[in-house]
C-alpha cells in the first residue's frame, strides 16, 4: 500500500493550521508525514527492484524469514513473523512452491500439520538474490554518511521500539 500524497504541506501551511487545530505539532507533522512518502517511495523501489528478479516482496520476505530461521517453519509461523493472515502466506507459499524454491514437508514435531521448507533452489536464489538487496539498499541510502545511516536507524528505532 502506498501513500498517495504526492505534494506535501510545506511550515507555513501547517503553522496557519495550528492556529486553528491546537494539537497540532508543525515539526511532527512535517517529519510523519516526510516519513510515510519516503518509505512508500522506498517500498516501490524494491517492488520495482524484485520484480526485475521475478518476485514479490511479500514472497522475498517469505524466502528470507525461512533462510534466516533455519530453512523451516510452519505457515502460522511464518504468518506470525510478516504480520499477514494465514490465508495470505498461503497464497504466497503456494507461489514460491510453484517455482520450486519452497516445499511442503510434513511438520517433524506433529505429522497432521505440514511445514514449509527452503529447496536447495530456494537459498540458491536467495544467496544470488540478496547480496543485490543488499547493494539497492545501500544505493537509496547513498546520500547519507555512515554517520548519518547510525543516526537514523537510532532515531527510528525509538519510533519502532519505544
Amino acid at each position: 500500500m502506498a501513500f498517495l500524497l504526492r505534494e506535501l504541506p510545506d511550515r507555513a501551511l501547517l503553522e496557519e493550521f495550528a492556529g486553528e487545530f491546537t494539537h497540532l505539532d508543525v515539526d511532527a507533522t512535517l517529519a510523519y508525514l516526510r516519513l510515510l512518502r519516503l518509505g512508500s517511495e522506498m517500498l516501490d523501489g524494491l517492488d520495482r527492484f524484485l520484480a526485475g528478479e521475478d518476485m514479490t516482496h511479500g514472497r522475498w520476505l517469505t524466502l528470507v524469514v525461512l533462510h534466516r530461521s533455519g530453512g523451516r517453519l510452519l505457515p502460522s509461523e511464518l504468518a506470525e513473523k510478516q504480520g499477514v493472515t494465514r490465508a495470505t502466506m498461503t497464497g504466497l507459499l503456494t507461489k514460491l512452491v510453484d517455482r520450486g524454491l519452497v516445499e511442503r514437508e510434513l511438520d517433524d514435531r506433529d505429522g497432521r500439520r505440514e511445514a514449509a521448507v527452503l529447496t536447495a533452489t530456494g537459498r540458491r536464489f536467495v544467496r544470488r538474490v540478496l547480496p543485490k538487496v543488499y547493494r539497492h539498499i545501500n544505493a537509496e541510502l547513498a546520500p547519507l554518511s555512515p554517520k548519518d545511516r547510525r543516526a537514523l536507524a537510532r532515531v527510528l528505532n525509538k519510533l519502532i521500539d519505544p
